[in-house]
Formats: C-alpha cells, sequence, structure tokens
C-alpha cells in the first residue's frame, strides 16, 4: 500500500501556486486533463483549476498574442472602453519604429538612384520583389511565435528551424519567381527574357532571406528575455524592405552590368 501510495504521489500531475498561468494551461492541454489541483510550497492543495478556468486563459492569451504579432501592446480594458490617446500610444510607438525603417529603405532606394535612371523598367517591380518577402518573413514569424508560444519550439531548436525555414524558402521562393517571371514576359518594356530573370532571381533570394529573418528573430527575442511576438513582425518587415531592395538591385547590377 506504501509503494502504490508513493507511485499515486509521485506521477500525480499538479501545478505550483507560483506557477505562471500559461504554463498551467499547456500542461492540462497537453495531459487532456479536465482538472489539476494546485499545491503549496508544502505540498498542500490550496485550489483546483478546471478546464473551464484553462479555456479562459487560453482566449485571453489568445487575444493577447494577436495584438503582438500586429504590433500593438495589448490593452488592460476593452477596445471601447480604452481612450484614444491611450490607443493610438499603443499604435504609435510601433508606427514609429516602421516609419525610421521606411526611411532606411528610401535612402536603401537612393544609393541606387543613378541604376534605377537607366533600367527604370525595373521600378515596377520594387513593390513585388519587397512585399514577398516581407509577407514570407512575417509567415514564418508568426509560425514560430505560435509553436514557441506553445511549447512546441525550444530556443535550442534554432538549426532545425533555420534548416525547415532555408528548405521552405527554396520551395517558396521558386514557386514565387516561376509566377514573377510569367508575369516579368508579360509586362511591357521589359528588355528581354535574360533581363526578365532578374526578378524570379531576385524573388527566390529575398524570400529565403525573409524566412530565415522571420524565423530566426522570434527566437533571438525569446532568448533575450523579450516579448517575441510584440518585436518579431514590425522588425521582420523593415529589415526585409531594406534586404529587398539591397538584393534586387545587386542582382541587377550582377545580370545588367554596364548596359
Amino acid at each position: 500500500d506504501t509503494k502504490l501510495a508513493d507511485i499515486m504521489e509521485t506521477s500525480l500531475i499538479t501545478a505550483d501556486v507560483m506557477e505562471d498561468c500559461h504554463e498551467v494551461a499547456l500542461k492540462v492541454a497537453r495531459m487532456d486533463l479536465l482538472a489539476i489541483p494546485v499545491l503549496d510550497s508544502d505540498r498542500h492543495i490550496v485550489g483546483i483549476i478546471t478546464h473551464d478556468d484553462v479555456l479562459d486563459v487560453m482566449q485571453e492569451e489568445a487575444a493577447r498574442e494577436t495584438l503582438r504579432i500586429a504590433g500593438v501592446e495589448p490593452l488592460e480594458d476593452t477596445y471601447m472602453k480604452t481612450s484614444v490617446l491611450m490607443l493610438s500610444w499603443k499604435r504609435g510607438m510601433w508606427l514609429s519604429i516602421l516609419l525610421v525603417f521606411s526611411v532606411l529603405t528610401a535612402f536603401a532606394l537612393s544609393s541606387y538612384e543613378s541604376s534605377l535612371q537607366r533600367w527604370a523598367w525595373l521600378v515596377p517591380f520594387i513593390p513585388l520583389v519587397v512585399s514577398s518577402g516581407g509577407n514570407s518573413g512575417n509567415q514564418s514569424a508568426t509560425l514560430v511565435i505560435t509553436a514557441l508560444s506553445r511549447g512546441q519550439v525550444r530556443g535550442r531548436d534554432w538549426k532545425k528551424v533555420l534548416k525547415r525555414e532555408i528548405l521552405m524558402g527554396l520551395c517558396l521562393g521558386s514557386a514565387l519567381g516561376l509566377l514573377g517571371f510569367l508575369v516579368v514576359v508579360l509586362f511591357p518594356n521589359v528588355p528581354g527574357l535574360s533581363e526578365a530573370t532578374i526578378v524570379p532571381v531576385t524573388l527566390l533570394l529575398v524570400v529565403i532571406c525573409g524566412t530565415v529573418t522571420g524565423s530566426m528573430l522570434p527566437l533571438l527575442f525569446k532568448h533575450l528575455g523579450w516579448d517575441p511576438a510584440m518585436m518579431s513582425n514590425p522588425f521582420v518587415a523593415g529589415i526585409i524592405d531594406i534586404l529587398g531592395i539591397i538584393i534586387y538591385m545587386s542582382v541587377a547590377i550582377l545580370f545588367l552590368g554596364n548596359a
């Protein structure tokens, strides 16, 4: 009987009174429990958390994660009860950071002004290139952030994540590059097929850059103790905007040279 009691005590799944509510919710979800006892430091039961409590925590956490991913600090009250001034502050802080990245992107573009004047037909494809890299980066960031929040990915898994996202970038970049090539060859003012390959090659490189950046930044921010959901997407968007321009023009110079 004593051995049976010891087995039951050691195998009993419990939550510590000081344990983070999100970690407890994950534990209940992983073990498919209907309830979990809460113990104090002396191993005395001080309460019980039911699956209804876990649902409430998950709903609140999901709402907060959605706001963070969009680059908005979580609200202390409901949307309708939060003042316009407070909403503006929470949104404006990250919009200001994005504005700084936009200014840096403008500087990157201005440094290639003479090249763009010579190859004016490249200009209409800049939004295509930049948005493809940013979108792929934000997708990767969102996937990794979600996996982190659910305990499916740890910081030590960064090499596996990097390998997966490079392969993902190759697949997505190749597909988008093919579509981009079809668009470019049908576009007026493109000199020829060899010049048209600039866009698909750039798309491939930019999408790989986007998936790698989008997957690594959340892990980096998590390692630094910062909120990956709050920090990642604005920085991914800004970084890929700048790198997209640099990669695009570097590929164009490589292909066109002194043309």
